[in-house]
């Protein structure tokens, strides 16, 4: 029996819609990780497009005009990712009040320590009072990446400055460059033993162990960017004393104007130093977005972000993610009279509203307490 696209359109909509309980119930989960990362990277979405759509300014550039519509189209797909959840949200806007809210909503303890890189500022864990809701602490992976790029491609097979960085005089970038990533690499190393360390004896207290092995690392890093800085800052009134490349420049202002946040690490017993755990989740996600045109409506985006989000906390959890999904869908297709759905007009299923399944279902549906699905 073959079906129209649209008949099969309508189906896979409604086999998403009837997922939402779940999607829900893994963000409540959020409450229980003790160390979280958050990042965002861009989508395309026609549907956001279409509402913008203006005419060019007069006398305005058309290709000019092009290329804004083309920015308008951008939208954004948060990534929550900790030890057991690996949730995706997607939205129109990129504001960091938007991943902030739905770990407010998810109960989030106050002694969680979410890593982000340095989009996530200010106030990003804290209330209107200035009060803190949870512990926050920037990258040091978002440093250390740039003294990397500096080094790769500033320097010859035989590790000397190319000619374009001698002619600028940049030989001494290179040289701190690599004195940076080198100490940046050793505090990680340093960390991981101590967390190794901490795992097989529970006695031992990491948040002591980091400020006595580490701190002096992180503090002698710091130390040396605030005496690079003065030689390479300019105003508009004073050129820099020193001139230097754009990455040697970007890594020094990222540590001299973030050190707080990126010494947060080392007061909290969850602290890591890094966020890649939620950067490599976003991979089969990059490469989908490279190669499709876009997500046809908003709707779809969020479909997309439902299904990366089961995926992933699956593949997290190690378990199969077709067989988790047939799991799935064959339980909530039992407890489809609980869930409340939005319809048209002729009674078509258009969207979930809500649903009143009871916990303990959805619970036996987290990839961490179903049977070892293969």
């Amino acid at each position: 029996m073959k079906h129209t696209s649209n008949e099969v359109f309508l189906f896979l909509n409604v086999c998403l819609f009837m997922l939402q309980p779940v999607y829900e119930h893994i963000k409540t989960y959020i409450k229980e990780e003790k160390n979280l990362c958050i990042d965002e990277t861009y989508f395309q979405c026609r549907e956001k497009l279409k509402s913008r759509i203006e005419e060019p300014p007069s006398g305005g550039s058309k290709r000019k005009a092009q290329k804004s519509l083309s920015k308008s189209m951008r939208s954004y797909i948060y990534g929550i990712a900790g030890e057991r959840v690996c949730i995706f949200n997607h939205d129109i806007c990129r504001d960091y009040d938007i991943p902030k809210k739905i770990l407010l909503e998810n109960g989030i303890d106050i002694n969680t320590y979410v890593e982000t890189d340095g989009f996530y500022r200010g106030g990003f864990n804290r209330d209107e009072n200035d009060e803190i809701l949870f512990q926050h602490g920037w990258c040091w992976i978002h440093c250390k990446r740039n003294f990397c790029v500096l080094r790769n491609y500033g320097t010859k097979v035989d590790d000397t400055p190319i000619d374009s960085f001698i002619k600028c005089h940049w030989e001494k970038d290179i040289k701190e460059g690599r004195w940076f990533c080198d100490e940046i690499s050793n505090a990680f190393h340093i960390l991981h033993q101590l967390t190794d360390k901490c795992k097989k004896d529970s006695r031992l207290n990491i948040v002591e162990l980091k400020n006595k092995e580490l701190r002096p690392i992180i503090e002698e890093i710091c130390a040396e960017a605030k005496r690079i800085y003065p030689d390479i800052k300019s105003t508009k009134n004073k050129e820099a004393i020193r001139s230097c490349s754009e990455k040697f420049h970007a890594a020094i202002v990222y540590i001299v104007n973030n050190e707080d946040r990126l010494k947060s690490f080392l007061d909290s017993p969850y602290g890591l130093m890094h966020s890649t755990r939620i950067e490599e989740s976003f991979r089969e996600l990059d490469i989908l977005r490279n190669s499709m045109m876009a997500s046809d409506t908003i709707q779809g985006a969020e479909h997309l972000a439902l299904i990366y989000t089961l995926y992933k906390t699956a593949q997290l959890n190690h378990i199969e993610f077709e067989t988790y999904l047939r799991k799935v869908i064959s339980a909530m297709t039992e407890h489809m009279h609980q869930i409340v759905f939005e319809k048209d007009a002729r009674g078509t299923i258009t969207g979930y509203k809500s649903h009143s399944i009871p916990s303990e279902i959805l619970d036996a549906l987290m990839p961490w307490n179903m049977d070892q699905a293969k």
